[in-house]
């Protein structure tokens, strides 16, 4: 199961079956928390891998077995769309809050842009192993890490389709999580070298770094950037 970013709303299968079950078929109830069944999610073909809630909850994103990706509203549980283009599985899935547009990452190492018309953008082919992916708030920026080459930590400008360098990465060590602040304007990641990197979106240039001696699974920055969160410790950041 999974809820929406404001809490208001639950997503879970049918007859409390795990979200990702093993059946031939996942239909998805909408719920209150309070328990009130809202809508019925009904017409997958498969088996549903993953599911996430759009950032401001009127859109629910389904993606099956046969890595089709469909796009529900929460209001009237209506499908919206169906998109294709993935051959292989999905891994990783990011959204946009200002666009409802959002980002795959598949098996076959393909980043994908998945726009709200259905229109799908190719935004590369070799991103094999892909560990994270993250959209910016107003759809700019899109930043990828990979494990199979290293930290290979990314970051996209979206409308240039060309990557952005970085000017520290994470010394060749498996690249955790990638996160980007509310106003979209820094990217945090976590690695396996135990540091904590904060970017400058704009121009890829490091504003923050900071060791952590017992490690780290992800990080994220406060609405305000005023704070960044990690699994270990809460910090004060100033400019």
């Amino acid at each position: 199961m999974t809820f929406s970013p404001d809490g208001k709303l639950l997503a879970a299968a049918e007859e409390g079956k795990p979200l990702f079950d093993k059946g031939e078929e996942t239909i998805i109830r909408l719920w209150k928390p309070s328990g009130r069944k809202l809508c019925t999610l009904a017409g997958h073909p498969t088996q549903v891998l993953r599911a996430f809630f759009s950032p401001d909850g009127k859109l629910i994103v389904t993606v099956c077995k046969d890595s089709s990706i469909r796009v529900w509203s929460t209001d009237s549980g209506k499908l919206i769309s169906t998109m294709k283009g993935n051959c292989y599985p999905v891994s990783s899935l990011a959204a946009a809050a200002a666009s409802n547009g959002f980002a795959s990452a598949s098996a076959d190492g393909r980043l994908m842009l998945w726009n709200p018309d259905g229109t799908i953008s190719t935004i590369a082919q070799n991103q094999r192993d892909c560990t994270a992916i993250a959209l910016n708030s107003d759809g700019t920026r899109l930043a990828s890490s990979m494990r199979y080459f290293g930290s290979a930590l990314t970051m996209w400008d979206l409308a240039s389709g060309k990557t952005i360098p970085l000017s520290k990465e994470h010394n060749d060590k498996w690249v955790r999580s990638v996160n980007f602040s509310a106003d979209g304007k820094r990217l945090v990641s976590t690695g396996d070298d135990k540091y904590i990197n904060v970017y400058d979106a704009a121009d890829g240039r490091l504003v923050f770094s900071r060791y952590a001696a017992s490690g780290l699974s992800g990080a994220a920055l406060s609405p305000d950037g005023t704070q960044l969160i990690s699994s270990e410790s809460l910090l004060m950041l100033t400019d």
